[in-house]
């Protein structure tokens, strides 16, 4: 019998995901996501899986299941839920979820605009060096938003620290 790597793979995170193992939930999730190692393309099944690891408390999957809720893939589109998910992950320091969430209070998503939370979710962001969040924080210097003022030192700043993170509009 010929071993296939894809399909022990996908057994061994099956086994552990019904023992209630969140990452294994979350590792299943993207290979529902994505399509991954053989797995067909299948955002309700993602969903299932990001959301059961979610509920055992896992951040990055409550990013995941936020952008799916964003975005309606494989459910409803909530942006509800989404502002509730990427704040749970936010808060945990998933820095994606704190660039989401920046984008949602900037861009007026779902909530209001609210350029003083955008910009501290921006900022933590990228701390930890999301490189997404300081090109956005760039932009907002650059051309001054609500209350921030342009800043053209800070503008280029950003843009600096996101290229040498390899953004590529940067």
């Amino acid at each position: 019998q010929d071993f296939n790597m894809h399909e022990h793979q996908l057994r061994y995170y099956q086994q552990h995901a019904a023992q209630g193992q969140n990452w294994a939930h979350v590792h299943l999730g993207q290979m529902y996501l994505f399509g991954l190692r053989g797995v067909a393309q299948d955002y309700q099944v993602a969903g299932q899986h990001f959301e059961a690891a979610v509920n055992g408390g896992d951040p990055v999957a409550a990013n995941y299941l936020g952008r799916l809720h964003w975005s309606g893939m494989g459910r409803t589109r909530d942006l509800n839920k989404t502002h509730e998910l990427f704040l749970f992950a936010a808060q945990r320091n998933i820095s994606m979820a704190q660039n989401n969430l920046a984008y949602m209070y900037w861009k007026a998503i779902g909530v209001e605009r609210n350029m003083s939370m955008a910009l501290m979710w921006f900022e933590r962001a990228a701390a930890q060096q999301f490189a997404q969040a300081m090109y956005y924080l760039g932009e907002i210097y650059r051309k001054g938003e609500g209350e921030i003022t342009a800043n053209v030192s800070k503008a280029v700043a950003y843009y600096t620290n996101a290229s040498q993170h390899l953004h590529y509009r940067s």
